[in-house]
């Protein structure tokens, strides 16, 4: 594997920052997930659109043009053979190299890509649905995306311990926010629910949003506690990498019918065909 590190194209044992960079002293960084469907960033625009706002919020500067991260990702996809078929790219950027402390001024924003292929989720899941438990956490700073991520890392490990494909996080209040790397969604009499607050707006979760108007669906974001998710007719999740998958079960209890609903099953088909984002994938 080869990987972009501050302009330059290097082996996977050669990728190094220094251990005075606060991405890996503080967790100060952000990123993007993008999916690279036949040596093409999907949605790249949106992405970096985002990741410019997550730096934003964090006060980390980007002195690169668009045009800089577009050219590190054409490069990235290509050195590593991944013309076809889906890739998951990773463009990172952290504050810097600096002294030890919170407000210690940093050197130059540390940038890296990397890529490499993907493995299809297996078609049983969209089939069939997931299952999914839920956890009483928040992500950190959730309007940026950061790589910050230890609620998101223990929910996720609680999920795998249970048997449960994702974890959906439940603030204080009780009310969903959102999982662990995924939007959620929930159905209720043909009507379209997902968290407005206190989330990342995930690239998928607004195309879905898009979509959904385009087809005569009623499509709103609005807050929504967990007793109301599981006792919704359907629910599904969204990412980059996974698109929409179904949650069938939440908590041992079975949403609807415990299946795939018609709503889902059509966004599903047309998202995943007009949209045209290949295969469904896993990382």
């Amino acid at each position: 594997m080869r990987v972009f590190l501050n302009g330059m194209l290097v082996g996977k044992k050669d990728a190094k920052v220094s251990v005075f960079d606060h991405g890996f002293m503080y967790g100060y960084a952000v990123f993007e997930t993008v999916l690279g469907a036949d040596g093409k960033a999907v949605f790249l625009k949106e992405h970096l659109a985002r990741l410019r706002k997550s730096a934003r919020e964090l006060g980390i500067r980007i002195p690169q043009k668009n045009a800089y991260f577009e050219n590190a990702v054409k490069k990235v996809l290509a050195v590593n053979g991944l013309g076809n078929g889906n890739a998951y790219i990773r463009v990172e950027i952290s504050r810097g190299e600096g002294g030890i402390g919170y407000t210690v001024k940093c050197q130059k924003p540390s940038v890296v890509v990397i890529a490499e292929r993907l493995r299809p989720y297996p078609e049983r899941m969209f089939e069939m649905g997931v299952k999914a438990i839920t956890v009483e956490t928040e992500r950190v700073l959730p309007q940026a995306k950061s790589t910050n991520c230890v609620p998101n890392a223990l929910a996720r490990m609680n999920a795998k311990k249970a048997g449960a494909f994702e974890a959906l996080m439940v603030d204080g209040e009780g009310f969903v926010r959102e999982g662990t790397v995924s939007n959620v969604f929930a159905v209720k009499k043909g009507v379209i629910f997902t968290p407005k607050n206190k989330i990342l707006r995930g690239i998928t979760r607004q195309k879905v949003l898009g979509m959904a108007t385009r087809l005569g669906l009623k499509a709103i974001e609005k807050d929504f506690k967990k007793r109301e998710m599981l006792q919704s007719d359907e629910c599904f999740i969204t990412s980059t990498t996974m698109g929409i998958m179904p949650v069938t079960v939440v908590d041992g209890k079975k949403i609807g019918r415990g299946k795939p609903g018609p709503v889902t099953n059509k966004l599903m088909e047309k998202f995943n065909g007009a949209e045209n984002l290949g295969k469904k994938q896993n990382a």
